[in-house]
């Protein structure tokens, strides 16, 4: 249960986070809005717009680099750090994905089935994403069992490459497609076909 608190926990943490950009982005857009923004390289000649403009410049825009200095980040860090001893360790992802591991070999499960959280033919209403596939297909590596290395990172890769709008996430997360590459070029030197595999990736 722990564990679960603790998620919940980073989750509010990161909901807080995004209430409090948000905030911001609302602050900015009614002042946009308010200053019926138009891309006009012609200087004011009316007065009052004239004054509108010096005015703008000399207070506005000061007070606006003051507030988006002013981030929310810091203490947000400083709540998830906080727990950051109670989080898990490697040796515990290892040992999760051993757990995994040991569920496919003992059932002959298929990993594209696995991925999909599909038990027996019975779908239970979750799945892995292409980042936890290559954790997965990392460790295998790890422990030199090529072979389902790269089906797990395989599958991983084509979720990653179906799934371009999140590929920024993944790399903010530690998970760029050069990951994946990087991996599927080690399993293939391992493998001993290195050279099928720069093929491939040219290709």
């Amino acid at each position: 249960m722990k564990l679960i608190s603790y998620e919940h926990y980073l989750l509010n943490i990161l909901q807080d986070f995004t209430d409090q950009l948000q905030d911001k982005v609302n602050t900015i857009e009614n002042y946009l809005q308010m200053m019926e923004y138009e891309e006009d390289d012609q200087l004011p000649t009316n007065p009052i717009e004239y004054f509108r403009l010096i005015r703008r410049l000399h207070l506005d825009y000061l007070n606006w680099v003051w507030y988006l200095e002013q981030q929310p980040w810091e203490d947000l860090v400083r709540n998830i750090n906080a727990i950051a001893p109670e989080m898990p360790s490697a040796t515990d992802i290892e040992e999760a994905t051993s757990g995994l591991k040991l569920i496919q070999r003992v059932y002959s499960l298929p990993t594209h089935e696995m991925v999909e959280g599909i038990f027996q033919g019975i779908h239970h209403n979750t799945s892995l994403n292409p980042m936890e596939c290559y954790t997965i297909a990392n460790d295998l590596f790890k422990e030199k069992d090529f072979v389902f290395a790269l089906e797990w990172l395989s599958v991983g890769a084509q979720m990653y490459m179906a799934d371009k709008d999140n590929e920024d996430l993944y790399t903010q997360l530690g998970v760029p497609l050069v990951n994946f590459i990087e991996l599927f070029v080690q399993i293939q030197d391992a493998l001993g076909e290195r050279s099928l595999a720069m093929t491939e990736l040219e290709t």
